[in-house]
């Protein structure tokens, strides 16, 4: 409908213009400023035919309020001659780059000429597909289209012709590989593409001419920060530079201060010279050198105002700049609060650690210290031991209860696992003397979490950001980093020439890659010895098991012809449909129909509604909220059209199911009932790690969750989520999206393309990433897409679809009793209920209660019950409950042989030796999955360091006073029976990484490692 609003006055036309009046009233009654329409654009205003209301309409549709719509037109009144269907084509094209109607409205709403300038939809396609195949992803088109959207309303000519400059720029400057380096510089600078090719050869020049740089340099700087600047005009690069010269020259400093500052820091080049001044005058006033303004750059971020009120703060606690540094200036508002009141607390505490030394610190004491700040963690060690000396013992909820014996100290526990470094590592029944030696009554309180983690109040990284949060900041190198120069394929598979010939980066030499080689693992390889042959050649970090004296890789013909004909992993992408997907020529028919018959259906509604009709035997509306349901008429079209499809042509004899459409009940049915479910896990539920607990007993494996927009496109590393191995017998794929179109594609697609056994669509998973985009836990509460997509998906597919949902969003606000009936009705085969709440994460225990009323509702349709499940005592009582089965997901990580617990209703008291092996056939499964070669090994190895990050919360069995252990109860430091039980308790990354080494041998120099996911089950 219009929009309606209150009457504005409407304006005279000048004398002598033939504008259009009725157009004038409509714009007045939208609340257009009119005056500043015609300033802009006065030839909209003398049109005879606009399109005014279907525009209002459209973008009402798309959720813009009345404000937004006028303020739209009032900028690019334009916007009002452009048809519905040109309007409608333009949004699709969008929303192939965002997520939800709502980014494009805020997008529109700041700049309306992005998307209204151009009239050409098949530019703006061909603007895509252009950038997409420079290598640049959704997330980089994201960026460009939200930051500088008139990039993609220029014609194809222009960004054509700048990406052609910048690689002539990286080849005159030496460079090998132009495509990286234009998009090096693309994703530095967003508004390169819509500046002048003039304009960035001038800086260029100047850059290159003032800093007296290499080819060599500006190459590389050109792909870093400086690249963020190359969009600034000349002339106020070169005033901006000649002031920052002349500045720092009379503050004594020599051209080469000035280039480094430049150079790692280009923003400098942003600030205006007396604003510079300024800053640079503050900070030396505040007793800061200009050594260190050039060694921390960033400083200059800041405003004057903020500059000068943190130095006063730090003046008034007595802060050393020259012996504390300066990067307390570097943060935010509030680390900078939390640093200088940790400063503030480190002068109290060298004032009270004596008197501490001779007698407990009193409550006050501790109370005082935690008004002013932070409690510093010395002084808490302190309280500690002198509480475990007086013997007291204090019983600490949330606990897991261990046998006084084998509890011990923090300090001695780690004085224990690092006599193994020091060469002082003790036997097995030494192991159990030192714990007798070393027990205590009142343990000290463990914090859960790796030493990393808790240096983080007092550490930073180099960027200045403080290991905090979820681990999103932690120090992280992909695989590739550590095997960058490799042998090139064409050695490796013999008989096959190089295609890049002198071009190729890689060895060609055997003997130079060998020598530059790291040093191999072991003595066999276990690609040889299962298969006969190691695809990996001499890059295999086992390569002496299957290498002859004249470097030939060795085969085992009995093997192979053994293996022969056997594919043991499923579901790979194919070079074809990955290249069909990109280029968005793959078909989707059935969903098609599908999205045409919900149009059609939506569209009825609409027409209804406008003529004041209703059709309850048409369009149905869910009581709750009004959700639209597919009409029967839509339903009927849609299985007549499915009905008449001509039969698909194939090689071989004509069988019926050529033919014969199958009926939904005709459907592949899968048996879930009374069935162990492993848990799509993120990140650590992998095929490997299936594997490993496909040989304790799991029935049923899922892949990790996918995101639908990213199959579609044919990502490799997406992709990769859904294979399947030849042991997994019950297999599924979860897919997470927001939408009925990309959701319904996908599940066709996946129908079409791979081997599974279920498809099961993601409506629990809370992470804000995810929910913020309607996807995950947001679903729940947007019902109408939820049943869209859930009839859509079960329409395209031929095997079951199953849906994983928690509680509810908030966690006093259960919703899910509300929608499994309504599921039923949708066409789900299973459902699995998460017993908590997306807000309640996993600080409570799952609510079993209202699993097991869901469970009633749910019937005749299984429902599986998950949540807090680490014994099989826990699995029995869930059972008792009603639900049809249980679906384990932590409990996995931290024990996988919890399913031959519940399959053989015991406690297992496995060794540590065993736990090795389980280890060590994840190594084994991890190398054949991701390969034997050095980057294969690192990936192996961060995997398994990503697992044990769960698994070394485990207590064996008999070391608890009380048998089973539960999941949300933290252990003490403890001692193990042996040195590796011990080992493998340990909170510590760096002993996690030990353990990697007896399997995967020694971690490169550049090493590091935090945990993806921290934990907060324990506070």
């Amino acid at each position: 409908m219009l929009c309606t609003g209150p009457t504005k006055t409407i304006e005279l036309k000048p004398p002598g213009n033939t504008e259009n009046e009725s157009l004038l009233e409509n714009l007045n009654l939208m609340g257009v400023d009119v005056k500043k329409a015609r300033q802009r654009q006065p030839g909209v205003f003398r049109k005879a035919f606009t399109n005014e209301q279907g525009l209002a309409q459209f973008l009402q549709g798309k959720g813009a309020s009345r404000r937004v719509i006028a303020s739209i037109v009032s900028r690019y009144p334009r916007a009002i001659t452009r048809s519905i269907e040109h309007l409608e084509q333009r949004w699709d094209l969008w929303r192939n780059i965002f997520m939800t109607d709502a980014e494009i409205v805020t997008i529109l709403d700041r700049s309306p000429e992005s998307f209204f300038r151009s009239s050409d939809n098949g530019n703006l396609e061909k603007n895509i597909d252009f950038l997409t195949s420079m290598g640049l992803n959704t997330k980089d088109l994201h960026r460009l289209l939200t930051t500088a959207p008139r990039t993609f309303s220029n014609s194809l000519e222009l960004n054509r012709q700048m990406v052609e400059f910048l690689e002539d720029i990286c080849a005159e400057l030496g460079g090998t590989n132009p495509e990286q380096f234009v998009k090096a510089v693309i994703t530095r600078n967003l508004y390169i593409l819509i500046r002048s090719t003039k304009r960035v050869k001038t800086n260029i020049d100047i850059l290159r001419s003032s800093l007296k740089l290499s080819d060599a340099e500006l190459l590389a700087l050109l792909q870093g920060p400086v690249a963020e600047i190359l969009d600034l005009s000349n002339e106020y690069l070169k005033n901006n530079f000649n002031s920052l010269q002349k500045k720092m020259v009379s503050l004594g400093c020599r051209r080469a201060h000035i280039k480094n500052l430049i150079i790692s820091y280009p923003m400098v080049l942003y600030i205006g010279p007396s604003t510079l001044s300024l800053k640079l005058d503050c900070l030396l006033k505040g007793g800061i050198t200009m050594k260190q303004i050039v060694e921390k750059p960033k400083v200059l971020d800041y405003s004057t105002e903020n500059i000068t009120g943190r130095l006063e703060e730090l003046k008034r606690v007595g802060y050393d700049f020259q012996k504390n540094g300066i990067n307390i200036l570097d943060s935010s508002r509030k680390r900078h609060v939390e640093r200088r009141n940790h400063h503030s607390l480190l002068v109290w505490h060298g004032r009270r650690l004596t008197a501490a030394q001779h007698q407990p610190l009193t409550l006050l004491d501790c109370c005082c210290a935690f008004q002013a700040g932070h409690l510093v963690r010395s002084v808490m060690e302190k309280v500690t031991e002198v509480t475990a000396e007086k013997g007291t013992t204090v019983a600490v909820k949330g606990e897991a209860a261990l046998r006084p014996e084998f509890i011990t100290t923090k300090d001695k526990f780690h004085s224990y696992i690092d006599s193994e470094t020091n060469g002082g590592k003790a036997t097995d029944n030494g192991a159990a003397e030192e714990t007798k030696e070393t027990c205590v009554q009142g343990p000290e309180v463990k914090k859960f979490k790796p030493d990393p983690e808790e240096r983080a109040k007092k550490e930073v990284w180099p960027d200045g950001k403080r290991l905090r949060g979820q681990n999103k900041s932690r120090p992280h190198k992909k695989p590739t980093t550590y095997d960058e120069k490799r042998l090139c394929l064409s050695i490796i598979q013999e008989n096959r020439e190089c295609p890049f010939g002198d071009k190729c980066h890689f060895y060609h030499d055997v003997a130079e890659y060998l020598a530059a080689k790291e040093a191999d693992i072991g003595e066999r390889c276990y690609l040889y010895d299962t298969f006969g042959k190691c695809s990996y050649g001499l890059c295999c970090r086992f390569a002496k098991a299957h290498t002859s004296p004249d470097l030939q890789t060795m085969e085992n013909t009995e093997l192979i012809k053994a293996r022969e004909g056997r594919n043991p992993v499923k579901n790979s992408l194919s070079k074809d449909l990955q290249i069909r997907l990109r280029k968005r020529s793959v078909p989707f028919k059935k969903s098609e129909e599908y999205l045409e018959a919900l149009s059609n259906s939506r569209d009825k509604k609409t027409e209804q509604q406008g003529n004041g009709e209703a059709c309850a035997t048409k369009v149905s509306a869910d009581p709750a909220g009004g959700e639209q349901h597919v009409s029967t008429e839509a339903q009927t079209k849609l299985q007549s059209s499915s009905d008449n499809q001509p039969p698909v042509k194939t090689v071989g004899p004509l069988t019926d199911e050529d033919i014969i459409k199958l009926r939904s009940c005709e459907k592949k049915q899968v048996d879930f009932r009374d069935k162990l479910y492993l848990a799509p896990l993120t990140t650590c539920g992998n095929l490997p790690f299936r594997r490993v607990c496909k040989r304790f007993g799991v029935d049923i494996t899922c892949g990790e969750m996918a995101m639908c927009t990213n199959l579609l496109q044919g990502q490799q590393s997406e992709w990769a989520l859904l294979k399947r191995h030849e042991s997994e017998d019950l297999f599924g794929v979860q897919v997470e999206g927001s939408f009925p179109d990309t959701m319904t594609r996908c599940a066709e697609l996946i129908n079409n393309n791979t081997d599974v056994d279920f498809v099961d669509i993601n409506s629990g998973c809370p992470i804000d990433l995810v929910y913020k985009k309607g996807g995950g836990c947001g679903l729940m509460t947007r019902t109408r897409k939820f049943e869209q997509i859930i009839k859509g998906m079960s329409y395209v597919l031929d095997v079951p679809l199953t849906v994983k949902i928690r509680t509810g969003v908030q966690e006093k606000s259960n919703m899910a009793h509300k929608l499994i009936p309504e599921m039923k009705d949708w066409g789900v085969s299973m459902i699995t209920l998460h017993g908590r709440s997306r807000e309640q994460r996993y600080t409570k225990g799952a609510d079993w209660d209202y699993i097991t009323t869901c469970s009633k509702l749910a019937s005749p349709v299984p429902l599986f019950g998950n949540g807090d499940i680490l014994s099989y005592e826990d699995a029995m009582r869930a059972k008792e409950t009603g639900v049809s089965g249980i679906m384990i997901a932590r409990g996995a990580l931290i024990k996988p042989w919890i399913f031959t617990e519940i399959k053989e209703s015991r406690h297992w008291d496995i060794s540590s030796s065993e736990r090795l092996d389980i280890l060590r056939d994840f190594t084994n499964f991890g190398l054949e999955h991701w390969g034997s070669d050095t980057r294969g090994v690192e990936k192996t190895r961060t995997f398994m360091l990503e697992w044990l990050s769960f698994m070394c919360r485990y207590i064996p069995v008999g070391l608890l006073e009380r048998v089973p252990q539960k999941i949300n109860e933290r252990p003490p430091y403890y001692l193990g029976r042996n040195y590796l039980e011990s080992l493998m308790a340990s909170q510590n990354a760096g002993d996690w990484i030990r353990i990697s080494e007896m399997l995967l041998g020694p971690v490169p120099t550049t090493f590091n490692f935090l945990p993806k996911h921290k934990a907060n089950s324990y506070k």
